[in-house]
Formats: structure tokens, sequence, C-alpha cells
């Protein structure tokens, strides 16, 4: 008898909400972009090239993991990092794309600012990961 309760215990404890699996399902999804973008780098590193040029090759599979990173910490509700991410991306497009000077002095503050946001967070994480060991 005392197996049986043990094991309905164990059963709907390991069930989920609908809105749970979602989430798990997108997870999983993020890594997509993560996926295709490391496999542009690989390819664009061993001569195999699939955009325009392999510079251009590497730029669109850094944005392609950007991507992920920001859809994964969207999904997790981490702002900031989302945040982060996101500017870091546009900065890397800002300045592929635009052979302006002015342009790619704007994607360099926009690459201070994103750094400066993840670093932040770092910290922040850093400084309560310290603050739980000393406890």
């Amino acid at each position: 008898m005392g197996l049986k309760r043990l094991s309905n215990r164990h059963s709907t404890a390991s069930r989920s909400s609908p809105k749970e699996t979602w989430r798990e399902v997108l997870q999983v999804l993020a890594l997509v972009p993560l996926a295709v973008g490391g496999l542009l780098l690989l390819t664009a590193f061993t001569g195999a090239i699939v955009w325009d040029t392999a510079e251009r090759q590497v730029v669109m599979g850094c944005l392609y993991i950007l991507i992920s990173f920001a859809a994964s910490n969207a999904i997790q509700k981490q702002w900031l990092l989302t945040a982060g991410w996101l500017l870091l991306g546009f900065a890397l497009w800002l300045f592929e794309s635009g052979p302006d000077t002015s342009v790619r002095v704007l994607a360099a503050a926009i690459v201070s600012l994103s750094i400066a946001l993840l670093v932040r967070e770092f910290l922040r994480r850093r400084r309560q990961y310290l603050d739980s060991q000393t406890r």
C-alpha cells in the first residue's frame, strides 16, 4: 500500500502545466538559431561559403547566435540580458551595413551600452551568488 501511495505522488509531481510545456517547447526552439549560427561559423571556417563572403557568413552566424541568446533570455523573462543581447546584435548589424564613419561611431556607442547592461547583470548575479555562499 505504501508503494502505491508513493508512485501516485511521483506521477502527479512530474506532470507540468500546459503553460510550462509551451515554455519548454519555446526554450528548445530558441536553440535553433544557435545551431544555425554555429553551423554558419563552422562552414565559414572550413571554407564552405553559404553567404556572399566568408566575412558576411561569420557576421550572420554571430547574429543568429545573439538572437538565440536574446530569445532564450526573453522566454526566461530576464529582460536586461535580452536587451543587452539585442543591442549587441543591432550594433553588429549597424557596423556591418554602414560604411559611414558616423554609423560606425553609433554602433560603437551601442556596443558600449550593451556590454554595460550585460556586465551589470553578470555582476549582480555574482554578488547574489557570493552572498548566498557566505550565509
